[in-house]
């Protein structure tokens, strides 16, 4: 069976009433869309108001519930507005009206709450029983006019009362408040702007137009209104978006809270929050913030307490010695609200239809819009001057004849005789009030003409309405000084409407005493541009040395940290993680730099220095998972620190070497575009492993050393430049069972210092090293035996560096070069080191610092 449509199965007067139901159901949606659209969920462009808050707004103007009187129950307010004008839920009224008395939402506040109306921690206004509203000053001045024919009246929900379709606002509501609203299909979002720069701009353009004053182009219209001015003040970031948004209605504003960083008398740093962002929960930004310590996202907070009063805002953070407070403050940007996203999109009805305004488009609305209520509320005027200036030429008239006013009045037999007969009299001898000559009614001139007047109904019952005490000599005089004054009134009135100037003059005047009296100064500050903080920009430049174990734990100490002992001394104890774990590679960084970490797999991670923690040099550091994420078969084997990547390439290379002697060069440009699953470094054979890497400028020498003794030094020159997904070429030939341990970098003025995994080591001029082809078996760099054991690594050394050694147990010693001693290739060295043989203790890594 077809549903498509449906039949009503009677046949009434033989008509078609088969309906389609999808054009049914569209049509049906169509109009609820529109309802909600236009009736509902957004702003009028002329008095910035949705239905339900222009309701409330004039209900309460109706039961003159004004600034100068008392207070009002909430509940009272919003019976009457359910009652007559917006027949929906009573919260949904409650609720609106709430947020017009919220001083955290309302740029400029419209009621005036007393009582509990929430506050910005979120919590919930009472209910509305409890709490009483009146109208604030500057809301009367978006009603003040409304008595005076200013805008049309439509019928309420049950055609039992007139409601206004807008308010005859003074001020320009949608630019001063903002609104929000979801309607079907689309939504809009305007911003708060401030009150004085609103006004000036509509000034300027008024002068423009009107009054031949500078033209105002884009770029001086944001310099009049550079940004929106929320009441929860902050910083606006991206001030350009700011722009942007002027011009095209829509944006996205970067909002950060302000905070002062200040040193106590106990020299520690404390962050003290004064603002935060518009729209922004401070008890969820507290609770996150919470949550961020606890996981350890954010680290340096001793404590987080809300010290906020009726006089503001405060919210104090106290910071741990040996952390930077800017560092804190720049991760509670990065990762709390206390840095947002304000979205623009300032759409509104415009003639009964939606559409995105700009700044200029809502200005000129709202021009438009004042115009026609200046115009109508004139001719309003207008009309009541010239109605009252009737009404006392009658009265002049009747008092220039009262005996035969009074006579015909006392023998009529009733008031409708006696208007009968006024009516059909004609009263001559009117040349003492030639004085209203001036006044231009075809009716007057006749008068003036035939030189008798015949008074019309209104007039005579003005006559007839006159008071005994009225008709005194002096009375007269105080009638026609009277008329006088609302002649010159309606020609005052009369030139207003005549004139599109005048009518603009008004405005501006209006504008002018509107800003003199609700101006208030900026809340929020610009910055030019998003001023992305960096952590490294933050913290002042120190040296520290950053180790890493076999197992993967990493942490940075200060040099000082490490004290220089003599040779052969038996070292300091170093902590590690876990039993059995050692410290593999160890380098001097400052806070400032990058690390690079390469993995066994050929893989290579970004990480700062900054971002470890710094702990002293018996801590046992953290994880580095934590920092970058390894793959299950990944180990960190080397770790290298740069200040910054170069901007061109062909300037600096990271020359890599594997552990069967495979060497590469790439251009370290193609390593600037880290990813956090990590970037390719070099392709890596099943039966191989990356060992080492260094960073170079392609003028230098390689030094390849391996487990056995075999050493060759070759130009760096022989490796052409790779790309980062190539293997390599051959470095140094391996006999039998021999790897490479270490690759260095050398020039003409350095030693090699050399060291073997028990405790002997030795200096070795770079001279006794002579120059091969890549590819070839080396020299003898020590003489390996059962008594020193095989080669830790050889690297270069001079002689103001301190030299780190580290064994498998966790013991590090810490020499100046010049201690070590300075011999031949064919040696086995000095002892450097006390190692316990008996407990397995090995050296497995040396750095040079």
């Amino acid at each position: 069976m077809d549903f498509s449509t449906y039949q009503i199965d009677k046949n009434i007067d033989n008509m078609d009433l088969s309906v389609n139901i999808s054009d049914e159901l569209c049509k049906l949606f169509s109009d609820y869309s529109k309802n909600v659209i236009i009736g509902r969920s957004l702003p009028d462009v002329r008095d910035g108001l949705k239905p339900v808050h222009r309701r409330i707004l004039y209900a309460m103007y109706d039961e003159h519930l004004l600034s100068n009187k008392r207070f009002s129950k909430c509940a009272a307010v919003v019976g009457e507005v359910l009652k007559k004008y917006h027949p929906h839920g009573d919260m949904s009224v409650y609720d609106a009206l709430v947020r017009l008395a919220q001083k955290w939402n309302m740029r400029e506040n419209l009621i005036d709450g007393q009582g509990n109306f929430g506050n910005i921690d979120g919590d919930a206004p009472a209910a509305y029983r409890y709490t009483e509203a009146r109208l604030t000053k500057i809301a009367e001045e978006m009603l003040s006019d409304i008595r005076e024919n200013t805008v049309d009246f439509v019928s309420n929900f049950d055609d039992t009362i007139l409601e206004p379709q807008v308010l005859p606002s003074k001020i320009p509501n949608l630019l001063i408040n903002g609104s929000e609203g979801i309607a079907v299909a689309m939504a809009t979002k305007c911003a708060p702007h401030n009150l004085n720069e609103v006004i000036n701009a509509i000034i300027a353009i008024i002068n423009e137009k009107y009054f031949n004053g500078i033209r105002i182009d884009d770029k001086k219209l944001n310099a009049i209104v550079p940004g929106p001015d929320f009441p929860t003040g902050g910083i606006i970031c991206n001030k350009n978006e700011c722009l942007s948004a002027n011009s095209t209605g829509k944006g996205s504003i970067i909002i950060r809270g302000r905070a002062n960083i200040i040193t106590d008398k106990n020299n520690q740093e404390k962050i003290i929050i004064n603002e935060i962002p518009y729209q922004v929960n401070k008890t969820q930004l507290l609770k996150k913030t919470a949550m961020l310590m606890k996981e350890q996202r954010i680290n340096g907070i001793i404590s987080l307490r809300d010290e906020s009063d009726r006089n503001g805002m405060r919210i104090v953070i106290d910071i741990k010695n040996k952390f930077f407070a800017n560092v804190v403050l720049n991760q509670l940007y990065k990762y709390t609200q206390l840095q947002s996203y304000y979205f623009i999109n300032s759409l509104a009805i415009v003639d009964g239809k939606p559409k995105l305004l700009n700044l200029r488009s809502i200005i000129n609305e709202f021009i438009k819009f004042r115009h026609d209520v200046v115009f109508r509320r004139t001719k309003f005027k207008l009309n009541v001057c010239i109605n009252q200036i009737n009404h006392l030429v009658g009265v002049i008239i009747a008092l220039s004849h009262i005996d035969y006013v009074v006579y015909i009045i006392r023998n009529s037999k009733n008031i409708i005789e006696a208007k009968d007969r006024l009516l059909q009299h004609k009263f001559s001898n009117i040349m003492d009030i030639s004085l209203f000559n001036e006044f231009p009614m075809t009716l007057f001139e006749t008068w003036m003409k035939q030189g008798f007047a015949q008074l019309s109904e209104v007039q005579i019952n003005a006559v007839l309405d006159i008071k005994l005490s009225k008709l005194v000599i002096l009375e007269k005089d105080n009638i026609v000084a009277k008329c006088k004054v609302l002649l010159i009134e309606k020609q005052k009135l009369n030139s207003i409407i005549s004139s599109n100037e005048a009518t603009m003059h008004v405005i501006k005047n209006e504008l002018i005493y509107i800003k003199k009296l609700y101006a208030t100064p900026r809340k929020t500050v610009f910055l030019d541009s998003i001023n992305t903080l960096n952590d490294i920009d933050l913290i002042p430049e120190q040296n520290f040395v950053v180790t890493i174990s076999y197992q993967g734990y990493i942490k940075r100490s200060l040099v000082s940290d490490y004290k220089a002992q003599r040779r052969g001394g038996r070292g300091k104890q170093v902590v590690v993680a876990k039993k059995g774990d050692f410290i593999l590679s160890a380098l001097l960084a400052t806070t400032h730099s990058y690390l690079l970490a390469f993995t066994t797999n050929g893989k290579l991670y970004w990480l700062k220095v900054c971002d470890i923690t710094q702990t002293g040099s018996q801590s046992r550091g953290r994880p580095i998972v934590n920092f970058i994420k390894l793959q299950n078969n990944e180990r960190v084997c080397k770790i290298l620190s740069i200040k910054s990547f170069p901007k061109s390439k062909g300037k600096y290379f990271i020359v890599m070497c594997t552990k069967n002697g495979r060497v590469k060069k790439t251009d370290l440009a193609y390593y600037s575009k880290p990813r956090l699953s990590g970037i390719l470094a070099c392709i890596i054979k099943n039966d191989d492993e990356l060992i080492t890497a260094y960073v170079t400028d392609g003028l230098n020498q390689l030094l390849i050393s391996t487990k056995r003794g075999m050493a060759i030094r070759f130009n760096e020159s022989d490796i052409r430049p790779m790309a980062r997904n190539a293997m390599g070429v051959n470095g140094i030939a391996l006999k039998g069972n021999d790897n490479v341990v270490s690759m260095d970098v050398v020039k003409q003025d350095t030693s090699i210092f050399t060291m073997t995994e028990y405790g002997y080591g030795k200096r070795t001029s770079i001279s006794r090293y002579r120059v091969q082809n890549r590819g070839g078996m080396g020299v003898i760099t020590i003489k390996c035996n059962n008594k020193i054991g095989n080669v830790v690594g050889s690297i270069k050394v001079h002689i103001d560096n301190s030299s780190m050694i580290v064994t498998n147990k966790g013991k590090l010693i810490k020499l100046n070069v010049n201690d070590i001693s300075k011999l031949g290739r064919n040696t086995q060295g000095v002892r450097l080191i006390s190692i316990n043989k008996e407990q397995l203790e090995k050296v497995i890594s040396i750095v040079v610092i």
